[in-house]
């Protein structure tokens, strides 16, 4: 059998909340290196990036697909599971995220998995 590829999404208590009653269906991450490597195909590292999302690699951004997103409340003990969600990943892509959801005032990459934890 082979082996699920899962997104570990730590995440602040509030946001944390809301994903667990269904309320936020997506989480974002800043256009940095650390999450190229994480969803980009085409990034290699040394590229140039910059954090409005507008550089080569995010123009012809093709991503990395995942089968599951693991949220977790902060960065609780694997034991835990009071503190995780498993959830069924749908996409990443750049753009605009919800401020009132804790996105960041430009565009980055957005996080959206299906709904109910599995």
């Amino acid at each position: 059998m082979e082996k699920k590829k899962k997104l570990i999404l730590p995440v602040k208590s509030k946001w944390f909340q809301m994903e667990k009653e269904g309320i936020k269906p997506e989480d974002y991450r800043e256009i940095k290196p650390y999450w190229q490597v994480k969803f980009c195909k085409n990034y290699f590292k040394g590229a140039e990036f910059c954090i409005q999302g507008e550089c080569t690699i995010c123009k012809l951004f093709n991503p990395i697909e995942y089968d599951e997103v693991e949220l977790t409340e902060g960065y609780p003990n694997r034991e835990d599971q009071e503190r995780r969600l498993i959830k069924r990943f749908k996409r990443v892509w750049i753009s605009w995220g919800r401020p009132e959801w804790g996105a960041p005032e430009k565009r980055c990459f957005i996080i959206q998995w299906k709904g109910g934890q599995l």
